[in-house]
């Protein structure tokens, strides 16, 4: 398990070429920044003050081509600093992806979708660990050491008056943060259980106004939205609050140094040169420690969407991934007193269960509702771990076989097939170019699922969420006809007669009958089904609630 800490240090970690660049043109530049204000000074104590213009002229193109170099390499670092910043983020977000799509099932079964999205979202609040203001604040720092030395060399009283005002800086700074870490933290939580929610209503949409709960949601919302703006003007205000306090004893600070470097010029300590170039380096020294109070500050709200975006590291990913026995057919599944409890419950939803089924037979899983019918499908399609007993394919433990074998020789058509984002045609050959037109028209006519299919229009109609331009029947059969292209050598059905009409459920009986070869499951309440099965090989299980 990775802290926040790790994950960022892991990236920086892929990039310390550019990040060791960065820090060198920045030591260069602190140089630079100590250099410029002598230039100042020598220009007003020996050229203005004496009369030398030629002095003033040389001194000057000298200070000119120092702001020149300094200007391109600041340009030039920020620009190598964003393209790092902008890299590291992306990295972050594709580990992100990719981690999420590697959790196990059990992952999603804890956390609703909108709060998942929520928090992915706030990855986007890490640019503001990459601001300027960081860049700024590693040039202060090199800046700040050459300041100090300068300081020390001309009039080191003054650093004494320095040393006086620091804590207060960081009294603000340790205050202000905490406050802000607090809120940060309460309204990402907030809002990404609102996220949550809100996703939930509009997937539930239509229960919702059927159940007439339209205004007690809209309520529940409105509540959430109202606590997100209280605890962001409270966020709001520790920012605000602790960034003027800063501003306001960076001036006090400046006014009182005036006031000091005065009074020694006056007694003819200091020169008036000296005054301008010690107000610049008196500047740098608070310079890094108003930066990092104000980074600290800035940077709250980061730290904490870096800390909730552990939720995606902080897991182990899909253990199947481990699995390194490869699967060329499924010959034989066994259940060998296999009990499974779902996540956040007590009580298990399939105990000690025991069948086994071979290549040419057919298993016809029935039972109430809350049964475990379905379950049993998504522990032999490995979608859950964690259960007691062994589930063997070919003799071989479920845990050792290496998933993306296995999956591809199961082809699954569930009463709630998932159609994604894009055509028909591309729900059914998922995006597999060898797959042709002619392959769908063969099993298409082969098995005598559908003639849909045969128009192009309605191959290339795009597909609205969820499926939700096509009926239950066109869905199943989408489903279907996928299925079959990825040549199974098991099939499973779950509820496969539950969206079809009379013609349909019979044509889908014909297909069944056609699977010979290959082991079937189906799962379904219709026990009239399997009086229309052909074979000898049937086999049926009864669930009944543990």
């Amino acid at each position: 398990m990775q802290n926040k800490n790790n994950i960022l240090y892991s990236h920086l970690k892929l990039n310390k070429i550019k990040v060791c660049f960065i820090i060198v043109i920045s030591i260069i530049l602190g140089i630079l920044e100590v250099y410029i204000p002598m230039f100042t000074q020598k220009i007003i104590d020996n050229g203005i003050l004496v009369n030398d213009i030629g002095y003033v002229v040389k001194a000057a193109f000298l200070l000119i081509m120092f702001c020149l170099i300094n200007s391109l390499m600041n340009g030039y670092l920020n620009i190598l600093f964003a393209k790092t910043s902008i890299k590291i983020i992306s990295d972050i977000k594709k580990d992100i992806y990719s981690n999420l799509l590697s959790y196990p099932v059990s992952f999603f079964d804890e956390h609703k979708t909108g709060y998942i999205m929520s928090r992915i979202e706030e990855v986007n609040s890490l640019n503001s660990l990459f601001s300027p203001a960081i860049v700024n604040y590693f040039k202060s720092v090199f800046s700040f050491v050459g300041a100090l030395i300068v300081i020390i060399y001309i009039k080191w009283e003054l650093l004494v008056l320095s040393s006086l005002l620091i804590p207060f800086y960081i009294l603000i700074t340790k205050k202000t943060s905490k406050q802000l870490m607090k809120s940060s933290r309460e309204l990402n939580e907030t809002a990404a259980e609102v996220s949550g929610d809100i996703n939930e209503n509009i997937r539930g949409v239509e229960e919702l106004k059927r159940l007439n709960l339209e205004d007690k949601k809209k309520n529940d919302i409105n509540q959430s939205v109202d606590q997100i703006a209280k605890l962001s003007l409270m966020r709001n205000a520790f920012t605000i609050l602790g960034s003027e306090s800063i501003s306001f004893f960076l001036m006090l600070s400046r006014a009182i140094f005036i006031i000091v470097i005065g009074y020694y010029i006056i007694n003819g300590e200091l020169t008036i040169g000296s005054f301008f170039s010690l107000l610049t380096y008196t500047t740098n020294l608070f310079k890094p420690i108003q930066l990092h109070s104000s980074i600290i500050i800035s940077l709250q709200p980061a730290l904490v969407s870096l800390s909730r975006i552990n939720l995606f590291f902080s897991k182990e990913v899909d253990w199947l991934k481990d699995g390194i026995q490869t699967i060329n057919k499924i010959s034989k599944i066994e259940f060998k007193n296999v009990t499974f409890t779902y996540p956040n419950s007590k009580i298990p939803v399939i105990k000690n269960l025991n069948f086994s089924i071979k290549e040419g037979e057919k298993l016809y899983i029935f039972g109430s509702n809350g049964t475990g019918k379905t379950t049993i499908t998504k522990l032999i399609t490995g979608l859950y771990s964690n259960y007691s007993g062994q589930i063997l394919i070919n003799g071989i433990d479920l845990r050792s076989i290496c998933m993306d074998s296995y999956r591809k020789k199961i082809g699954v058509i569930s009463q709630n097939a998932y159609l994604f984002s894009g055509n028909i045609l591309d729900n059914i050959k998922l995006w597999d170019d060898s797959i042709t037109i002619d392959d769908i028209e063969k099993i298409t006519k082969q098995y005598n699922i559908t003639n849909f299919l045969y128009d192009n229009k309605f191959r290339n109609r795009s597909i609205a969420e969820l499926g939700k331009n096509l009926s239950g029947g066109q869905i199943q059969e989408i489903a279907l006809t996928r299925a079959i292209l990825r040549k199974p050598s098991l099939y499973i059905f779950d509820e496969p007669t539950s969206n079809l009409d009379a013609d349909k459920k019979e044509n889908f009986i014909n297909v069944i009958n056609k699977i010979k070869k290959e082991i079937c499951i189906t799962i379904t309440h219709d026990r009239d089904l399997l009086k229309n099965i052909v074979g000898e090989e049937n086999k049926t299980i009864e669930l009944h609630s543990c």
